[in-house]
C-alpha cells in the first residue's frame, strides 16, 4: 500500500446566510457569504465581507458609552475617549467575543 496523503483541513467562516433569495435569478434558493471570499460578484461584494480577519460592526445608536466592552478586551481595540465608545480599527481584532458578551445593549457583533 501506498503512503496516504494528509490533506490539510480547511476552515472558512460564514458573514451572513440568506434564505428565499430569488433576485439575482431564477427560481429560490439560500445563499451563504463567505468571509475573505475573493470574487466581486455584483449581487454580494459587500466590502466588509472581503477582507479575512475579524471586523468589529459597531452600532453607535445602541451604545450607551458605558465601557464593559473596554474593560474585557485584551488587545484595547475598545476605549473610551470624552465618554464616547471608539472602536479603533488601526488594531486588529482577535474575535474572542468578549466585547459582544459583556455589551448588554447588543451594539457590537462580528464578521
Amino acid at each position: 500500500m501506498g503512503q496516504e496523503k494528509e490533506v490539510p483541513e480547511r476552515k472558512a467562516r460564514i458573514f451572513n446566510f440568506q434564505k428565499y433569495n430569488m433576485y439575482d435569478g431564477p427560481g429560490i434558493r439560500s445563499n451563504a457569504f463567505f468571509k475573505g471570499c475573493p470574487l466581486r460578484c455584483k449581487w454580494c461584494s459587500n466590502p466588509e465581507s472581503q477582507h479575512q480577519g475579524y471586523e468589529i460592526m459597531f452600532k453607535q445608536d445602541n451604545c450607551v458609552n458605558c465601557g464593559a466592552c473596554v474593560a474585557v478586551c485584551p488587545v484595547h481595540v475598545h476605549k473610551l475617549h470624552d465618554n464616547k465608545h471608539i472602536v479603533d480599527r488601526d488594531i486588529q481584532c482577535i474575535g474572542c467575543c468578549q466585547c459582544e458578551k459583556a455589551c448588554l445593549y447588543s451594539a457590537l457583533g462580528y464578521g
